[in-house]
């Protein structure tokens, strides 16, 4: 299992199980759902875990991306270029990219980045760039702000990048009404086929969302399925345990 499953799993023992008498969890299969299988007394109940994450959605407004596909690609991009101008002196400056994800054509865009900023390191065109500039790379919208270095001892070139995504939902509570109906709807679909009162253990990894958001959302007009127990377990160890039934 993943370590957030563990976490997730660990604490809805440890806050809520706890509290009967007797009960058992043991692993599911790792081919086949339910993550786990809990017992109390003679009742089984089928615990299926994942996380909520900061997400963007697609132009047609129905396809869901986790932020983190979309920054991932573009951090590598940074560290690529800090290494491909790796030794090249650019007096004392350090270039500022502001990147907005999913990129499309990406092998395209890397390789006329890296030809952008090579043509300013070889101009020194730096005083162009004391402001965000907007430029275009593939199609892509960037931009780029170069100052100077608060350390004048370190003449490597350095570039930091800004990464927004194109579809970000910046309202927090819309933004986890969207990607709990994307969960809950998945997860129903995985477990649909099978028998027994359905849990769903929910790790919170979207650090602008607090369980009371959770709550909220959850308490509003949200599809929950046939879930009868909707766990959401923070950073911190807090678990909030919503009674869908209720």
């Amino acid at each position: 299992m993943r370590a957030d499953e563990e976490l997730v799993k660990n604490i809805i023992v440890e806050k809520y199980l706890s509290n009967f008498k007797s009960y058992r969890i043991i692993d599911g299969n790792r081919n086949h759902p339910p993550d786990y299988k809990v017992f109390i007394g003679s009742h089984e109940y089928l615990l299926e875990i994942t996380q909520c994450t900061a997400i963007a959605i697609e132009e047609d407004n129905q396809t869901i991306t986790s932020t983190k596909s979309i920054n991932y690609p573009i951090l590598n991009i940074e560290n690529e270029l800090n290494n491909y101008f790796k030794g090249i002196s650019t007096d004392d400056m350090v270039f500022k990219l502001r990147i907005k994800g999913p990129i499309l054509n990406f092998n395209s865009f890397k390789k006329d980045l890296k030809l952008y900023l090579k043509n300013i390191i070889d101009n020194k065109e730096y005083s162009n760039y004391n402001i965000f500039r907007k430029f275009n790379v593939s199609n892509e919208l960037i931009e780029i702000k170069i100052k100077e270095k608060i350390n004048k001892n370190d003449k490597s070139f350095t570039i930091i990048s800004m990464i927004k995504s194109k579809n970000h939902e910046y309202n927090i509570e819309s933004h986890i009404k969207k990607a709990l109906t994307h969960i809950i709807k998945t997860k129903y679909e995985k477990l649909k086929n099978l028998n027994g009162t359905k849990w769903l253990g929910i790790l919170n990894d979207y650090f602008l969302a607090s369980l009371d958001t959770y709550n909220r959302v959850l308490k509003s007009n949200i599809d929950k399925y046939d879930f009868g127990i909707i766990f959401i377990v923070d950073k911190n160890k807090n678990l909030l345990p919503f009674m869908c039934n209720k």
